[in-house]
């Protein structure tokens, strides 16, 4: 990273918009230092599991829907050369900042919703897809449009909970029918929200079918926990 004196820190931390902070390598955040709504921490077990996976190939990453910046300095750390996807100008903003403050040189910065995603884009030796999915109305065609991209797929996402809290939005692709319930988006300047008015969740099962009919041969489940809002879950998935 850069070496930055305190005021030069506060400086960036002023520059852009910032909703969340990132801990620098010398322990120190940068962003919304006062009320770090999410942190990049060490050990984080998305992170843990690339660097668990000694025979991936680490030329080429793609991300998606990198936010400001706080996975993407770690995923450059990792690979030679990171993609990195966002819609929000205000997002790109404090990704590039992030980017400079890290050092990080093999970081492109694309503005691209990722529901245009696709063969486009080229061939990534794993994409990196965290937060994103359960913002899209159509998931299973998204991953069905992002299949090619890659071998290997890292998919952080929430699931629709069991029983009834959400309403039932099924959804039909490729002649299957996957279960799903509609979630409410919180709109354009809502930064942790999607791009459209309502999203939907694939329940448990759904979404590992759905990795399954995509093309992906191996689901290997990473982590699964509890949020306010609905279960998560994390899985690595080879094609």
């Amino acid at each position: 990273m850069l070496e930055l004196s305190d005021q030069q820190l506060a400086d960036f931390c002023a520059a852009v918009p910032w909703e969340t902070a990132t801990r620098l390598p010398d322990g120190r955040l940068l962003g919304r230092v006062a009320s770090p709504r999410a942190l990049a921490p060490a050990g984080d077990y998305r992170f843990q599991a690339i660097d668990a996976h000694r025979d991936l190939r680490r030329d080429r990453v793609l991300e998606m829907g990198c936010g400001e910046g706080y996975h993407t300095v770690q995923l450059a750390s990792r690979f030679g050369h990171v993609t990195a996807l966002e819609a929000r100008p205000r997002n790109l903003a404090c990704a590039l900042v992030n980017v400079f403050v890290h050092g990080a040189e093999n970081v492109r910065l694309r503005m691209m919703d990722v529901r245009e995603a696709g063969p486009s884009l080229g061939r990534f030796d794993l994409v990196f897809h965290s937060g994103v999915l359960y913002h899209l109305s159509e998931p299973v065609e998204h991953l069905r449009r992002i299949a090619g991209l890659s071998d290997q797929l890292l998919l952080d996402t929430h699931y629709a909970p069991p029983g009834d809290r959400y309403p039932a939005a099924d959804l039909d692709s490729g002649g299957q029918r996957y279960p799903a319930v509609a979630w409410r988006e919180g709109g354009w300047s809502d930064v942790f929200s999607g791009l459209e008015a309502e999203s939907r969740w694939l329940r448990r099962d759904a979404l590992l079918r759905a990795l399954a009919d995509v093309g992906y041969r191996e689901i290997e489940v990473l982590a699964e926990y509890e949020m306010e809002v609905g279960p998560r879950l994390a899985v690595w998935a080879r094609r």
